[in-house]
């Protein structure tokens, strides 16, 4: 999906789910591709989590995302945290297979233990036959997430070279 393809899209539309929505459906484009390809051009605080029976598959995140403190990288193999509202929705394959969906509010905390209070909006979307469980996380950068800021920038380095956005042990 080329920039020039989704940039009115984005610009025309509210963010987070809703407007990877509308890209899916212009693009004629799944919704995993959409949140996966909005999720790397957009400047929210965004992360796409997909998951099978209560599994993370994988994680990836905007950059504003990645430079929240506290944020644990969600790995392969690694499960659904119990606090977290996708959880509830993670066994119920019936839900999944019909696609079903759930706006729910949360804290960054369900999801991170050390990234503290901040609120969430969590998107949760069954992916019908392939059996997945789609979560766009959607949160406020905090005040220490400031572009210009160079300490989150030397974080999010040092946390690339430990292998905390890698699946490095």
């Amino acid at each position: 999906m080329p920039w020039r393809l989704i940039e009115p899209l984005i610009r025309a539309n509210v963010g987070g789910f809703a407007t990877i929505k509308v890209i899916a459906g212009s693009c004629e484009s799944s919704l995993l591709a959409s949140a996966i390809r909005y999720m790397q051009v957009t400047e929210e605080c965004v992360a796409v989590i997909i998951s099978h029976l209560g599994v993370v598959e994988f994680m990836t995140a905007s950059i504003s995302f990645k430079q929240i403190p506290g944020i644990d990288w969600l790995r392969k193999r690694d499960s659904i945290p119990t606090g977290a509202s996708s959880n509830q929705f993670a066994a119920d394959l019936d839900w999944i297979r019909t696609c079903g969906m759930a706006k729910e509010r949360g804290r960054l905390c369900d999801w991170f233990s050390d990234a503290g209070d901040g609120e969430t909006e969590e998107d949760v979307i069954g992916l019908g036959s392939y059996e997945r469980l789609l979560t766009v996380l959607l949160t406020e950068a905090t005040e220490g997430d400031e572009k210009d800021s160079e300490e989150p920038q030397d974080d999010y380095i040092e946390r690339w070279k430990r292998g905390i956005f890698r699946g490095k042990n």
